[in-house]
């Protein structure tokens, strides 16, 4: 278990179907950037991709292997795609889910996330 320094971070523009995962996302200490529902409630005149984009945090060598490493597996267990793009790591579900698989896969990562512990807040 590596610590993270105890930030607030804010949440700010976050769907309303998936703020509460967010939140707990970054209460456990993984820092999401962007996220997007692709639910049919927040945005109902667009197809758009569910995702959801961590930063990564300020480890070196081979912490910060570990965390990619991490990352990558939380989100494959939990049925998403996974891009490493620049200082992020970002998980992308797949068109035509619905609302309620949706929710289901943010539920999932989440529990997976709180289950497998990599970074606790001080």
């Amino acid at each position: 278990m590596i610590s993270a320094n105890k930030i607030n971070y804010g949440i700010y523009n976050v769907d309303n179907g998936i703020v509460r995962y967010i939140k707990e996302i970054n209460n456990l200490g993984y820092k999401t950037v962007l996220s997007c529902s692709g639910m049919k409630r927040d945005h109902s005149k667009a197809k758009i991709c569910p995702f959801i984009c961590f930063e990564r945090p300020r480890l070196s060598g081979e912490a910060i292997l570990l965390f990619l490493r991490f990352i990558r597996d939380c989100l494959y267990n939990s049925n998403w795609d996974i891009r490493f793009i620049s200082r992020y790591v970002i998980g992308y579900l797949p068109g035509g889910l619905d609302d309620i698989e949706i929710k289901e896969r943010f539920r999932k990562l989440v529990s997976i996330l709180r289950n497998m512990v990599f970074l606790r807040s001080n």
